[in-house]
């Protein structure tokens, strides 16, 4: 009876409780316009990015610019149609380059910055086909040459070539002669990282200018030829400073140190001396250095600075001496010492002033003066 009684109580307590609310049923997700957009962009983006054919690619890229103003991967669109064009046509693509980089631009942005890499590419581009066209229809050596300064991909051909047409005239003198393409073919493999035929080719262009200078010893002192000699001789300097150089730069410190020694000897105390000295005595300096002969090259670098105080030079003895504990201003006055002992006095003159009165070197001893040269005769 009592168990009857309970099961009731409860039965009527259920009964007389409120409803219980009940669980919202799930709504359908709302998907947000501008992600959906975005990633069907995306993906349209990435199968034209898959087409293989150039042209087809292009075209493609070219079509969603144009019906898509307004998509979100508008900038990814244009960079993939800027690295599609500078290969194929890199006119166009220095064009739409322009047109990019002619707009408001956001610094935060990247398509301007490819747009500027792209019009490099593309420049680069147009230079090596010009240069392709060059070395296979042109035969003038200057213009060959002219182009192999430029065409990094077609250098060594071109220069070959403007050498071997060059060798081909029987005018020793034509410009630029064999000796300048050689050096200058010299100098492009250096930059290409090819010392060892740069000095092969350097040491070639040196010989020529030397047999070019035996031919004129020889000619009688009478021969008109013979005035420029001097000349020819000095010339040689430089060469045989770059060659220093180059054999420095391939592990061969002291033939590099005897170059030099001969570029000394060509300039001697000439009216080039003053223009050479500073460029041979800095390359003598390095060399030292390289060799581990401070001293030496401090020494070097002093001649240099008494020839030409430039602050690089000024700044190579500041850090050597700190480097290896010597006093920089010891080096410094050592070039003054160098400078004082290579100045030539003037030699006695007289001038009108422009008042018409007569100045002479003597009447100007101890005044603080400027002369000025112009139109010399």
């Amino acid at each position: 009876m009592n168990i009857r009684i309970a099961s009731l109580t409860v039965t009527l307590l259920f009964l007389a409780l409120p409803a219980l609310p009940q669980a919202p049923a799930p709504q359908a997700k709302q998907e947000d316009p501008a992600a959906k957009e975005k990633e069907e962009s995306r993906k349209r983006l990435a199968e034209i990015d898959k087409v293989q054919d150039t042209a087809k690619r292009r075209e493609l890229l070219e079509k969603y610019i144009q019906e898509n103003p307004k998509a979100s991967n508008l900038d990814s669109a244009y960079s993939s149609l800027l690295s599609t064009l500078y290969g194929v046509d890199p006119a166009r693509a220095v064009s739409l380059a322009d047109e990019i980089l002619a707009r408001p631009r956001d610094p935060k942005a990247f398509l301007w910055k490819n747009a500027y890499m792209y019009k490099f590419l593309a420049l680069q581009k147009q230079i090596s086909d010009l240069g392709g066209k060059i070395l296979e229809t042109e035969l003038d050596s200057w213009v060959l040459q002219r182009a192999a300064d430029f065409d990094k991909e077609h250098s060594q051909k071109l220069f070959e070539k403007a050498i071997a047409e060059r060798e081909k005239d029987s005018k020793k003198d034509s410009y630029p002669t064999v000796e300048e393409l050689r050096f200058a073919y010299a100098r492009k493999l250096s930059e290409l990282g090819k010392k060892d035929k740069a000095v092969k080719e350097a040491s070639r262009a040196i010989d020529l200018d030397l047999a070019r200078v035996a031919d004129v010893e020889a000619l009688p002192k009478e021969d008109p030829k013979r005035r420029g000699l001097e000349e020819m001789r000095q010339r040689l300097a430089p060469n045989y400073r770059e060659l220093a150089s180059l054999l420095a730069d391939t592990g061969e410190p002291q033939k590099a140190l005897e170059t030099l020694a001969r570029a000394d000897e060509l300039i001697g105390s000439s009216g080039r001396a003053r223009e050479m000295r500073p460029s041979i005595e800095e390359t003598r300096a390095r060399i030292y250095a390289n060799m581990g002969k401070t001293e030496e090259a401090l020494e070097s670098y002093a001649r240099a600075f008494a020839f030409r105080m430039s602050d690089a030079t000024r700044d190579k003895i500041r850090e050597l001496a700190a480097r290896s504990g010597r006093r920089a201003e010891d080096y410094f006055t050592r070039a003054r010492q160098l400078r004082l002992a290579s100045v030539e006095p003037f030699e006695p003159f007289e001038l009108k002033t422009d008042e018409g009165k007569q100045a002479s070197l003597d009447s100007l001893k101890g005044k603080v003066t400027l002369v000025n040269f112009f139109f010399p005769t």
